[in-house]
């Protein structure tokens, strides 16, 4: 009876995270989890670990050192040889550890895996996702990049323009539909908790019956890391405070501007310090030390189909494989047809698919993430700045505690090497490497379907041009966006936790402000993202940048690079004119051609790289009402202000919001404190947007009345409980007897491993 009773208490009034097992820490992702229903559920619960831990089958946590090759079990001033003298030096499953690149810190981590799981569904189908957030002290929230989101941006993810935080202890059910088909991604939205390690793989399978059988694929995210948490890179950076310390932590997570890293086209790539990088959650910040890396099998003489993200806070990645060429698939999850190359370069924010044929030896070689540092006189790229991973071919005998051998491909003046999605328009001659931009590549849509989804068939689209650029600081047309301070699904009662950018505060003068750009519903929009500076800034030298827009997805016409001057300096491209330092309402240059567009058959992309000085031409059609941030996807320019708002139709277009989505902001006291009593301000009325939902609070009366209704509900749930109880005893045994009838249902979850799971 007892026990019963208690399950059913325990049931009834305590979160289902609370009553979740400890479980070993799981760090290399398992095979995606798969959903092909109607509907699929699923559990994430959001955690900070520590890496170069293993937790003991008993749920005891122990530290662990690298040995040679091993990771093996040591003790410390809490775990004594003497006391766990059965453990402390064991070897350790890799697979139990979150190594990351073998430097102990804190990581944030979904269902005790990093990265987060690969969940994978069906085209269309509903995906359910409960977010717990277990984190101690700070909110989070989850984007689900790539979805569109249709008449449903509340569940985009974005803390205060789409929804509020999720509160330490406090879940949030995400809830949308599975479009479009390919491969796209999750992270988390707040702040910079995407340098801690939130994010994961997300796979949506085609669900046309013409759509090919899906094939097995191995799913890779690469990242930049550090050794600190985001919180202390942002501060240390000046997202923090107004004003740069001096220097003060130059060299430790600043450069200063002479020393920092440039791409071979002298462009400036980031004032950020590279620590270290990753493959599947794995790498080496000492090159020497042999921590273990992420392996992914090939079978000798077939096709491996590899989908990668790139969720950098900073850096661009080129992806090789030696002894290998790609053949690059699809972009942020739409197909193009197949272009082969010996890389492809991934910007922070974009996914690729790509396949290598299999055809060399029966060995293990490297997959290599690169940055794009050049490395100075000698025509190579990286400079030791690369993350790598392993391949093996089945049936390799040889010794797998050893590296492989394998070498990248030599390029030479007679056989160059060929880039695919290059930020610059070519490289240096020394490099002997030619570039293939993404602009020339071609979309696999029907040119019907194309033209009407992206409006590639009408002749006076709406043109907006957007400045993303380091004028007056990380801002879009001079402004630094500002988050709202509070979140309210009611348009009106929105906009009144923002700081509106008004033309006394935001002339021609940098200014800190909630930018939001007003587009008509049901029109082609012909966006013009730029990357202008005209003044010359010592301090914020043009660098790329790579753009990303919620709730859609756009087709990529033209492209324009700046106009290099020397090896360290790039001027503007000439196509568009600014007026003035602010270059905040730019327009194209009178008496220029407007450059070609693509309006046959352009690649389709969500997040595009956007070169320094220099221009990306984007159209999408505004089918998506409601509010959906573009920001640059570099994680500190984003912090300090490159983000803008796109606001799609008028308030009486905007979307339902789900029933109960709550609302938050500032508390502005409109009571005095008098002798210890509070007394109402005789000469003060309540402000708008001080109550929730805009309400006043009920009369004294009510609350009484409202308390003793609650007491007597509470009694009466006590007794239901009761009975329930004494009901469960009695049919105990045929309870345990009886198969349960849960057994054939379509819908799924994850539990805290990440393993497929029934939903009870």
């Amino acid at each position: 009876m007892r026990s019963l009773f208690v399950r059913f208490f325990s049931f009834v009034f305590l979160p289902s995270f609370l009553l979740r097992a400890p479980r070993g820490v799981v760090c290399s992702p398992p095979a995606a989890v798969v959903c092909l229903d109607a509907v699929c559920r699923f559990d994430f619960v959001v955690s900070r670990r520590q890496t170069m831990t293993y937790v003991h089958p008993s749920g005891t946590t122990f530290n662990v050192a690298l040995s040679g090759s091993s990771l093996v079990v040591v003790g410390n001033s809490l775990r004594t040889a003497d006391a766990y003298r059965d453990v402390i030096g064991t070897v350790v499953d890799p697979s139990h550890v979150i190594t990351a690149d073998g430097v102990p810190r804190d990581v944030i981590v979904v269902n005790g895996q990093f990265p987060g799981p690969t969940i994978e569904v069906l085209e269309g189908s509903q995906v359910v996702v409960r977010v717990t957030n277990s984190l101690l002290s700070e909110v989070t929230s989850i984007h689900w990049h790539g979805i569109y989101m249709r008449n449903n941006n509340f569940m985009d993810g974005v803390p205060y323009v789409t929804q509020c935080p999720i509160l330490p202890g406090q879940s949030f059910v995400y809830r949308f539909r599975a479009d479009p088909a390919g491969t796209h991604w999750y992270h988390s939205h707040h702040s910079n908790q995407r340098i801690d390690g939130a994010y994961g793989l997300l796979v949506v399978r085609p669900k046309s019956p013409a759509a090919p059988s899906p094939r097995p694929y191995h799913g890779v995210i690469v990242t930049d890391w550090y050794h600190r948490t985001g919180d202390a890179v942002a501060l240390r950076c000046g997202t923090a405070s107004a004003q740069y310390d001096g220097g003060r932590f130059t060299g430790e997570t600043l450069r200063s501007p002479a020393t920092r890293h440039r791409s071979p086209d002298g462009v400036e790539l980031t004032s950020m310090s590279y620590v270290s990088s990753l493959v599947g959650g794995r790498g080496r910040h000492d090159p020497e030390a042999l921590f273990p890396l992420a392996v992914y099998a090939l079978d000798a003489n077939r096709s491996a189909v590899f989908r990668l993200a790139n969720a950098a806070a900073d850096f661009s990645f080129e992806i090789s494989v030696d002894r290998h060429r790609l053949d690059v698939a699809s972009l942020d999850g739409h197909d193009i047809r197949p272009v082969t190359v010996d890389s492809v370069v991934v910007h922070p924010g974009e996914t690729v698919d790509f396949e290598i044929l299999a055809d060399q030896s029966v060995s293990r070689y490297w997959l290599r993430a690169r940055t794009l540092v050049s490395s100075g006189s000698d025509g190579t790229t990286g400079n030791g700045q690369e993350a790598l991973a392993v391949l093996e071919y089945r049936g390799f005998v040889g010794d797998r505690k050893k590296d492989p051998q394998s070498t990248p491909r030599s390029c030479t003046e007679s056989l160059p090497c060929t880039v695919f999605n290059c930020p610059f328009e070519y490289y240096p001659q020394k490099f002997n490497k030619s570039c293939r931009h993404v602009n020339v590549v071609s979309s696999r849509l029907d040119q019907s379907f194309l033209r009407s989804e992206y409006g590639l068939s009408s002749e006076t689209p709406e043109e907006v041009f957007l400045n993303f650029a380091f004028v007056g600081g990380s801002s879009v047309n001079g402004r630094k966006f500002a988050l709202p301070r509070g979140f309210d699904a009611v348009p009106s009662a929105w906009r009144r936790h923002i700081a509106p950018c008004n033309a006394t505060l935001c002339g021609e003068r940098p200014c800190r402000c909630t930018n939001i750009v007003s587009l008509p519903l049901n029109a082609t929009i012909q966006m013009v993202l730029m990357n202008y500076q005209p003044v010359h800034d010592p301090a914020n030298l043009p660098s790329h940048h790579a753009v990303h827009v919620h709730g859609h997805a756009f087709a990529v016409l033209a492209l324009g690079f700046g106009m290099t001057r020397n090896a360290s300096s790039v001027a503007p491209n000439p196509d568009i004119a600014c007026d003035g330092p602010l270059c905040s309402s730019p327009r194209w240059t009178a008496g220029r051609r407007v450059p070609a567009l693509n309006l046959a058959d352009p690649p389709i992309k969500d997040t595009v790289l956007v070169p320094a000085q220099g221009y990306v031409v984007v159209r999408f059609r505004t089918d998506n009402p409601g509010r959906w941030m573009a920001h640059c996807h570099q994680e500190l320019h984003f912090l300090k202000g490159m983000g803008v708002i796109l606001e799609e139709g008028d308030p009486v277009d905007q979307p339902r919001p789900p029933s109960g989505l709550p609302s938050c902001g500032d508390f502005v006291g409109i009571d005095e404190v008098n002798d210890g009593e509070i007394t109402k301000e005789p000469t003060t009325t309540p402000k708008q947007g001080t109550w929730p939902h805009h309400e006043a609070p009920k009369p004294t009366g009510v609350i009484v009345i409202s308390l003793g209704i609650a007491a007597a509900s509470a009694v009466g749930f006590l007794l239901l409980g009761i009975v329930i109880a004494l009901t469960l005893l009695t049919a105990q045994r045929f309870v345990l007897t009886r198969p349960s009838r849960h057994a054939g249902r379509n819908t799924h979850t994850l539990d805290n491993s990440g393993v497929s799971a029934s939903l009870l």
